[in-house]
């Protein structure tokens, strides 16, 4: 901060007004006033910090507990048997209605006369209307009987008395993330390394049970970044006893390796790395390492597998030198038509690149294009090719055809 403390204080509050729901602003600046022993005021910015990483906690947290009460109250229906699907089929095929036969009696004013003999008994009248009553009310029961699904014996049963649903007990919440742990790794992400130490120191005091796994990694971050790197080793080990399945853990350790030019286990390390779902701090970093390890073995199979971690970190995050990645591998296969697209790729991405114009003057010469050849020729000397390798390599290509070279 160069002790320009006012501008500082000027910036954070910016920074909180601008976007005032914002966990790393007010931890931030709680750190600020904390190093000028404005005690009061840094710890009112940590309590809104907390605040905020609890509110969108919290509904989270509310809707899995949700989840999970609505599948333990929903039961799924048993189905109904197939015997008894049939049986009250066959009870309603039987029963059916039965519709009384009307009795018709002529007007006097007819004048067609009926014989004595034909004219029904008044008694016998009665006794069939009785009977087709009877009938009536019996079939009615019958269909009740079938389309209620409650039998008597249920019905007679007292209905259950739902129990009372209890409150729901208020329990204190419990932070999965800390407020410090996230502050430490955006500095160490934009090399701020001024408040990493005060906010591990704060995930120190806060932490019940231990220390994590994560605590230690960012502490091994730190000490990497500061040069010190027998304590970063230390913290690695320590980190690698608490989860050994940690992908940060196992870049720090390639990261160490690299700069230990130690490559064989930089190369491990790194491809382990890549075998975890959870990406690492530094995966761009990851795959351009491991990448210009494997084609530093100059093996068909090592070309192979450069491409592909190329393609990947393509994928994720294109840039000039991933596709000038995929380039050379692609040439060093003879894969020539793709060699050539994936270095104008990489070419469109940062035309000032000088080992892009090299790579394209040995695919120019190979495919022999003499005008194209020399052009890119000169535009790789122009932008002053530093590569002696590849500049011996394209000399000597130029040499062996007889074009590419204006000096020729």
């Amino acid at each position: 901060m160069n002790e320009h403390y006012e501008e500082a204080d000027n910036f954070f509050e910016s920074a909180r007004c601008f976007e005032p729901n914002n966990i790393l602003a007010w931890t931030m600046h709680g750190l600020f006033y904390e190093s000028q022993e404005q005690t009061i005021l840094a710890e009112m910015a940590f309590s809104e910090a907390k605040k905020l990483i609890m509110a969108t906690e919290t509904p989270k947290r509310s809707q899995d507990e949700e989840i999970v009460n609505t599948a333990k109250v929903t039961k799924v229906p048993e189905p109904e048997p197939e015997d008894d699907k049939k049986d009250s089929q066959a009870v309603t095929e039987e029963i059916k209605p039965v519709v009384p036969d009307t009795v018709s009696i002529q007007s006097a004013s007819t004048a067609v006369e009926v014989p004595p003999e034909t004219i029904p008994d008044t008694e016998s009248i009665a006794s069939q209307i009785r009977k087709t009553s009877f009938e009536i009310v019996e079939t009615k029961k019958a269909i009740d009987a079938v389309e209620s699904p409650i039998s008597p014996k249920q019905q007679e049963e007292p209905i259950p008395v739902p129990k009372p649903v209890q409150p729901r007990k208020e329990t204190t919440p419990v932070l999965t993330r800390s407020i410090y742990m996230q502050t430490a790794r955006f500095l160490l992400d934009v090399n701020a390394l001024q408040f990493v130490s005060r906010a591990l120191a704060h995930e120190v005091i806060c932490t019940e049970g231990g220390l994590s796994c994560e605590y230690h990694v960012v502490l091994a971050r730190l000490y990497v970044q500061q040069g010190e790197l027998g304590k970063a080793e230390e913290c690695i080990s320590e980190a690698g006893r608490i989860n050994h399945q940690n992908s940060d853990l196992w870049a720090l350790l390639g990261h160490l390796s690299y700069m230990k030019e130690d490559y064989a286990e930089a190369k491990e390390h790194y491809a382990r790395t890549l075998c975890y779902v959870d990406d690492a701090f530094d995966m761009h970093c990851i795959c351009l390492r491991l990448g210009s390890i494997y084609l530093q073995e100059g093996e068909e199979e090592s070309y192979k597998s450069a491409k592909s971690v190329y393609l990947f970190a393509s994928e994720r995050a294109p840039s000039c030198l991933t596709w000038l990645g995929v380039g050379i591998a692609c040439y060093r296969l003879d894969e020539l038509r793709d060699a050539e697209d994936a270095l104008c790729e990489a070419n469109i991405l940062n035309n000032s690149n000088a080992d892009v114009w090299g790579y394209l003057t040995l695919v120019c010469l190979k495919t022999g294009r003499k005008l194209e050849a020399e052009q890119t020729y000169k535009y790789a000397m122009k932008l002053h090719l530093e590569d002696k390798q590849l500049l011996d390599e394209i000399h000597e290509l130029q040499q062996t055809l007889g074009f590419g070279n204006p000096t020729f």
